[in-house]
């Protein structure tokens, strides 16, 4: 009986324990099958298609992968997977697969294109894993249609470096919320977050999120606002800032959707790092705002200042400057400063040699360094120091077809991480922006210069043209005036009250003449007798001359420079020279003040000189002389600067007259240039350019001989044809002429005098020949006299100087010159030694 008990017990207890079995079973059949139904609905919801790959043929696809390729379920089952791989693309997909099965492959992604059910091509990311599937090698794979985010990659810039450097490809990341935990997460989760997986799982959703969200909300208060949401039928989609494991923020869409599994209710979320999206959308909307700057800003100021602004949503631009080299001084010039310690004076050079700016414009590469890494690079390459000590440093080269004109430079003082490489190939494309916009900025600034000064020198000359045609017309009324004058103090005593009063006209009118002569000289007409000087020297002989206009309040200073030669009017140079200390004199308005005349030689273009034309001496390659007069006086404005040279305008008062214009006319006369620089309180430069004068240069005047003694033996009574259209000027010079002794014909006009010498050439001793008339001028009546008699004397008379002639009847022979107003005296004498015949006055 014992032993039936015994195994009776026994037999129990051999039931308990399989009972017990078969519980635990059960227990463990339906954890499977929630693990099962978990996974199912993982595979099922996943935004990417899921597929297994065994025997080139899908064991296990997921709904997405119907929707990616158009093909049901049970056919994508039953066919080569092959089948949906482009042609192209296919041999490398199976290479790739066959490495994937021989674990040769890390499972990193890689694109393919798909072909469709209806024929249509995807772009495919696609990333593999070797598992096991009924216990035979197999491949998981994850598929992404990434068709759009290609083509809009593929309509990006052709800067590749940079783009790769601004995007970053995303990767969604999986949860399972139960409550207000963390339950799962997928393997991306760990690469986005930065952690483990038991560094996720029982954390609070919020646990990876920044205190507050960009809004300025609680991310607690936030996230368990949008779970609750969820919970409750309300799925959610929106952008949120997480937080990694280290505490970097970065910026992710967020989609959250309630789901049931084993009949529990949980939020399945998927996370996608946008913020490389997020950049490339700032930096799109930066560059746009940048490139709009660079062609409508009409300024560097406006332009730097704007750029600084747009940048100031990507980095940090407190501490931003901008250089541009000035090639001729090979320094820099400081157009934005922006900076917490130190301060620059904008738009003054600077020397920057040596330094980390130079060094970028040098080399033509952008540079980023950190504090630390300063000093191992200073003493590598030579570097200065420059400025306050920074702990993070970037400069890119403006590059333009012009060559690297300067620098563009961001620094931070409190942060060594504050740029990154991605900084540095946005500034680079920023900076071929800023590069374009400052050559379109410079050039319409040399353009709007050029045009103000054609303005100017078209207002000059039409002024100048003025200027000589009164000046002419002027002379021949003074002529009659003064030859009026002469003729009737031939015929009164010397002591008579009319002979004073007739005398006092005289000077009056000799004075009117001086006025004409400047007239001359503004008009670039005067007369002139150029010949070779040594600049040097004949204003080193000026200097006891120049000493005495300058006040005992004022200090003078002559740096004569060796210059060379030029070719000048002696006269009319030291005429120049005095206006010009004359000014600076004045311009000390009796305080004290430095007046410095200087000499010297340099290489120049027209557009060196402001406000002046091309002439001889910018069109010079070879070094030109300049005369220099500069003080310390009260300097001018711009618009002051731009009127100098009018006749008549005066800083001082009305009507003061014609010095800087003359100066003008004389230097443009000798083919020369004059430039001003000059700012209200720093003084005045007044440049004078010269071309350099050739060697053996002709004289500008050829003397006449006398006529033939024997023919003026013939003449007892030489005959003198008067050839001009001015009623005055004939009739005074009739009698004038007449009173010495000569037998005189007048002619008003060019063909009534040619018809005369046609009969009695050979009867005349000499023509006097009035060079500007109407009709005919006095060249053209040169040439057909000349053509019947070529041994003719004939003076010209004219009311403009005498240069202009001398150079264009230079190769003529008997001929001379008489500066309209002349005197009895002056027009006798030139008769006479034309004729040869002495004086027998009446």
């Amino acid at each position: 009986m014992d032993e039936n008990r015994a195994a009776t017990d026994h037999t129990t207890e051999d039931d308990r324990k399989l009972r017990e079995r078969v519980s635990a079973l059960e227990r463990l059949n339906a954890e499977l099958s929630a693990r099962e139904e978990r996974f199912r609905t993982i595979v099922d919801n996943a935004t990417d298609a899921i597929v297994v790959i065994q025997d080139g043929t899908l064991k296990l696809a997921n709904p997405h992968i119907v929707s990616i390729s158009g093909y049901d379920q049970a056919t994508l089952l039953s066919m080569p997977f092959t089948d949906f791989i482009h042609p192209d693309d296919r041999e490398m997909v199976v290479d790739l697969h066959l490495r994937h099965l021989r674990g040769e492959e890390s499972g990193e992604p890689y694109t393919m294109r798909g072909i469709t059910a209806d024929g249509e091509t995807k772009a495919l990311e696609f990333r593999a894993v070797l598992i096991q599937w009924e216990q035979r090698p197999a491949i998981l794979a994850f598929l992404r249609d990434v068709t759009l985010r290609l083509e809009a990659e593929h309509a990006l810039r052709d800067s590749e470096t940079l783009y790769r450097s601004l995007f970053d490809q995303a990767n969604d990341a999986i949860f399972l919320v139960r409550g207000d935990e963390f339950i799962d997460c997928n393997e991306k989760t760990l690469d986005m977050f930065g952690c483990t997986r038991d560094q996720i799982v029982g954390q609070p959703p919020y646990r990876f999120s920044p205190p507050k969200q960009a809004d300025g909300r609680s991310s607690k208060e936030a996230a368990i606002e949008r779970i609750t949401a969820t919970f409750n039928g309300e799925p959610q989609r929106f952008e949120w800032l997480h937080a990694r494991h280290d505490g970097s923020v970065f910026e992710a869409e967020v989609s959250l959707s309630n789901i049931e599994i084993a009949g529990e209710h949980l939020v399945f979320a998927f996370v996608s790092d946008i913020s490389g999206r997020k950049w490339f959308e700032r930096v799109q909307t930066t560059l746009l705002e940048i490139s709009q700057s660079a062609h409508s800003a009409r300024s560097l100021e406006h332009l730097f200042s704007a750029t600084r602004v747009s940048l100031s949503a990507l980095m940090e631009t407190t501490n931003l400057y901008v250089a541009l080299q000035d090639e001729q001084e090979g320094m820099y010039r400081f157009e934005c400063f922006y900076d917490e310690y130190d301060d620059v004076e904008l738009h003054t050079l600077r020397d920057a040699s040596n330094t980390l700016t130079d060094y970028v414009r040098r080399t033509g590469d952008p540079l980023l360094l950190t504090g630390p890494e300063f000093e191992a690079f200073r003493q590598r390459e030579g570097i200065r120091d420059a400025g306050a000590s920074f702990d993070s440093w970037l400069g890119v080269p403006l590059i333009t077809p012009r060559g690297t004109m300067g620098v563009c430079v961001v620094q931070s003082y409190s942060d060594e991480k504050a740029y990154t490489q991605r900084d540095l190939n946005l500034m680079s494309f920023v900076a071929e922006h800023l590069g374009t916009a400052i050559v379109r900025l410079q050039d319409e600034e040399n353009r709007a210069v050029l045009e103000s000064q054609v303005r100017q020198a078209q207002k000059l000359e039409s002024l100048g043209v003025l200027a000589g045609g009164i000046a002419h017309d002027f002379n021949n009324l003074l002529t009659g005036i003064l030859g009026n004058a002469d003729l009737a103090l031939l015929d009164l005593p010397r002591t008579s009250s009319a002979a004073v009063a007739l005398n006092e006209i005289r000077d009056i009118s000799r004075r009117a003449s001086d006025l004409c002569k400047q007239m001359l000289a503004y008009s670039g007409r005067a007369a002139s007798a150029p010949e070779p000087v040594d600049l040097a020297g004949e204003i080193h002989g000026m200097r006891d001359v120049l000493e005495s206009l300058i006040p005992n309040t004022a200090t003078f200073a002559l740096e004569a420079s060796p210059a060379g030669a030029v070719n000048v009017d002696r006269a009319q140079l030291a005429q120049v020279v005095r206006t010009l200390v004359t000014n600076s004199v004045e311009a000390l308005d009796g305080e004290p003040g430095e007046i410095c005349v200087a000499t010297g030689t340099a290489c120049l273009d027209h557009t060196s000189l402001p406000g002046t034309m091309e002439t001889d001496a910018t069109r010079s390659k070879e070094p030109c002389a300049f005369i220099e007069v500069r003080d310390t006086g009260c300097g001018m404005d711009e618009e002051t600067q731009q009127r100098v040279f009018e006749p008549f305008f005066s800083t001082k008062f009305t009507g003061r007259g014609l010095g800087l214009p003359a100066v003008q006319g004389i230097v443009r006369m000798h083919g020369g240039s004059v430039s001003v620089v000059s700012r209200p309180g720093e003084g005045t430069t007044m440049r004078i350019v010269l071309p350099p004068s050739d060697t053996g240069v002709p004289s500008n005047t050829e003397e006449c001989e006398p006529m033939d003694n024997a023919r003026s033996e013939m003449n007892h009574n030489p005959r003198v044809l008067l050839v001009d259209d001015e009623d005055v000027v004939r009739n005074v010079g009739e009698i004038l002429l007449d009173k010495a002794g000569y037998n005189v014909t007048t002619a008003a006009d060019g063909r009534c005098a040619l018809e005369f010498f046609r009969e009695h050439s050979e009867e005349i001793a000499c023509v006097v020949l009035d060079l500007s008339m109407p009709d005919m001028d006095g060249e053209q009546v040169f040439e057909m006299m000349r053509n019947v008699r070529p041994d003719v004397p004939i003076l010209i008379s004219s009311g403009y100087s005498g240069s202009d002639i001398v150079k264009r009847f230079e190769r003529c022979d008997h001929w001379g010159f008489l500066q309209k107003p002349f005197s009895s005296d002056s027009l006798i004498a030139e008769v006479s030694r034309m004729t040869g015949e002495p004086l027998r006055p009446q």
